[in-house]
């Protein structure tokens, strides 16, 4: 486990968690990133899935995403007469049933980058962040690209 502390002094802290279980809710994927911060624009939303190396998979998620093998024999043959993907617009099954471990996991760190931006931008605030294998079902490629960001926000925050 991870921790980035607030300094004792510097009075307000605000929390934020990444579990070691990946949760999803059962919404679009736009909604699940910008779960800490709504109003968040498209902008910030693309920059944190960008920061979390999800945003070419979001962009490329199909009308439905096959779960069993029926499901997958229904979606080939409609994706043979509709070929349209919905992006930040697909629905998330129940915990994510649909996603991958690590497509869930960034999604997750994307949700984390989104908070602590908004956090960072409102000012005054010393994040407290705390990860539990954060890099957890991540390839080596994407973990070394997200292990940095969070360090550059680590610098950035005034984060310890």
């Amino acid at each position: 486990t991870c921790a980035f502390r607030c300094g004792l002094n510097t009075g307000a802290c605000v929390r934020s968690v990444l579990p070691q279980e990946s949760f999803l809710f059962n919404d679009t994927v736009a909604a699940n990133v910008r779960y800490a911060w709504p109003d968040a624009s498209e902008e910030a939303m693309v920059a944190a899935t960008s920061a979390a190396c999800i945003h070419d998979v979001i962009t490329s998620l199909p009308k439905v995403r096959p779960i069993g093998v029926w499901d997958t024999a229904f979606v080939f043959l409609i994706s043979f007469w509709f070929t349209r993907t919905q992006g930040y617009d697909t629905k998330v099954a129940p915990r994510g049933g649909n996603l991958s471990g690590g497509e869930r996991r960034r999604i997750c760190i994307a949700r984390l980058l989104l908070q602590l931006d908004r956090m960072l931008a409102a000012g005054g605030l010393s994040p407290v962040v705390i990860l539990d294998e954060p890099l957890a079902s991540l390839d080596p490629r994407t973990a070394a690209s997200v292990r940095s960001r969070l360090l550059q926000l680590q610098q950035v925050g005034g984060m310890c």
